[in-house]
């Protein structure tokens, strides 16, 4: 896969300024760095959930080089967006950016037959993003559109979708997450690129394994997950024809079912500064006051590492890859689809 040297489409370029400590613009600042590199360098955690204003995804984009090589020069990981949704903290105006190892997330790039190597600047160009807007509200035609224009993207500049998010205040406009590949001249056999969008209104568990049950049957697997803030919300499940050769998948879909995030989730409600209960890093104690010290985490940080958590002890426990998410306004109603 190359396609190193192409500028990165529809992004916007963010200045880093490089003081004593790094200061990563794009949502990730300097004081984050640090807790960030805390959690990463957790021979357990393979990956990290990251909570930013909808608004700072092009110029967190725009850093993710920087991001990227902060984290590997001070932990040895190089760690690549692989998924994005909605907020549950405020999902018209946040979205989380799931991190993952590189090394824990190399089955599709391996899948199209060339190595990205190591090289975070290299890497980072690789994610492209686009914006993408549904012109109806009808079902069929919205599956139909969404599957013509990702299809146009894939044959016309080699991307590959990883997730996307809708635009704050509802809207109908999407800013789509790609990665970039060098299509070679003949397709890989071991790889189709065919895509089948499925929308499901008011998700639920047993709607999402009835539909991935009967993908599986189809030889599809699941692509990623996109969800509309609407009322109701509706998910759609991107599907693509599965690698040949490929053993069947087999989904499980989990909840988030912890009372701390919920605790902590209603207290945000009540408290939308996020600042007056904190939590030291490292540390079980809570203290109250409007200001955070150096080592505190903000309810937001609280509930962050905790979702962060829960993805990395699903990942461990069932032996299954978390492969999306599906977030609603609280966690007893968003989903974690993991695969074998």
């Amino acid at each position: 896969m190359g396609g190193c040297c192409e500028k990165r489409s529809n992004t916007e370029v963010t200045k880093i300024e490089t003081k004593k400590a790094p200061a990563v613009q794009g949502g990730i600042i300097s004081t984050e760095v640090p807790k960030l590199l805390e959690f990463v360098n957790n021979p357990d955690h393979d990956m990290i959930a990251l909570n930013l204003s909808k608004d700072m995804f092009k110029p967190f984009l725009a850093n993710l080089a920087k991001l990227m090589g902060i984290i590997k020069d001070k932990t040895g990981q190089i760690l690549v967006p692989v998924a994005l949704q909605s907020s549950p903290l405020n999902p018209n105006t946040e979205m989380v950016v799931i991190l993952r190892k590189l090394s824990k997330y190399m089955n599709d790039f391996l899948l199209l037959g060339q190595n990205i190597g190591q090289d975070v600047n290299l890497i980072a160009q690789r994610f492209v993003l686009k914006q993408f807007q549904f012109l109806t509200k009808d079902e069929e035609f919205r599956a139909t559109h969404l599957n013509n224009d990702l299809m146009s993207f894939y044959n016309k500049e080699g991307l590959i979708l990883i997730g996307g998010i809708q635009e704050k205040n509802l809207s109908g406009s999407f800013l789509f997450l790609y990665f970039k590949y060098d299509k070679p001249e003949q397709e890989s056999v071991n790889y189709q690129y065919l895509l089948e969008p499925e929308i499901i209104s008011s998700p639920t568990s047993e709607s999402l394994s009835r539909v991935l049950q009967k993908a599986t049957i189809k030889d599809q697997v699941l692509r990623c997950v996109i969800t509309l803030q609407n009322n109701p919300l509706e998910a759609i499940l991107v599907l693509q024809q599965e690698p040949l050769e490929d053993d069947p998948k087999v989904y499980e879909i989990n909840d988030f079912n912890r009372q701390d995030l919920t605790d902590l989730l209603m207290s945000l409600v009540s408290n939308p500064a996020g600042q007056i209960t904190s939590q030291k890093a490292g540390n079980n104690s809570t203290s109250n006051g409007t200001k955070l010290t150096p080592g505190d985490r903000s309810i937001k940080e609280q509930i962050m590492w905790g979702v962060s958590e829960h993805l990395n002890m699903l990942d461990e426990s069932l032996r299954n890859e978390v492969q999306a998410l599906i977030m609603n306004q609280n966690f007893e109603q968003s989903f974690i689809i993991s695969v074998n």
